[in-house]
């Protein structure tokens, strides 16, 4: 019987991953961390010109293992925001493919001054971010529905 696939879905610092390591321990599941493994095969700080290539690579990889240990019957946990529908969308339709159930757990969206809590950023956060964190977001970085 496949397994679970579980998506954390919100901003920075709002605790998905200490949510996702409880879950690891708790159901008991597998946690795949893109910002993890980018640090283990990228470094800290990759050139910014090799981010994006890097992270689609981390991606494809944890991809094909997570699929197939929810084929294995497994729970996998995504830890990572899923900002973007499109990538939620992508992310079900693989584990509906192997049969799986997906689970979405959203945080609240907290804002500056309202309790957000404090948070450190590594070097290799800041080629991911730049271009997300720019004054003029259009809107479409980070999708509620």
């Amino acid at each position: 019987m496949p397994g679970t696939l579980h998506l954390l879905h919100g901003f920075m610092g709002v605790g998905k991953t200490t949510l996702a390591r409880r879950l690891e321990r708790e159901l008991p599941g597998i946690r795949f961390s893109q910002d993890e493994w980018m640090v283990a095969l990228s470094g800290e700080d990759p050139p910014e010109s090799e981010y994006r290539a890097a992270q689609d690579r981390v991606r494809g990889v944890m991809e094909g293992c997570w699929r197939r240990c929810l084929e294995l019957g497994g729970h996998v946990i995504l830890d990572s925001g899923v900002w973007r529908r499109s990538e939620r969308d992508h992310l079900r339709a693989v584990a509906a493919e192997v049969g799986a159930d997906t689970v979405l757990i959203r945080f609240p969206n907290i804002r500056k001054g309202a309790g957000c809590p404090s948070i450190s950023l590594k070097p290799y956060f800041f080629h991911a971010l730049r271009a997300k964190l720019r004054p003029d977001m259009s809107g479409t970085q980070f999708e509620t529905a």
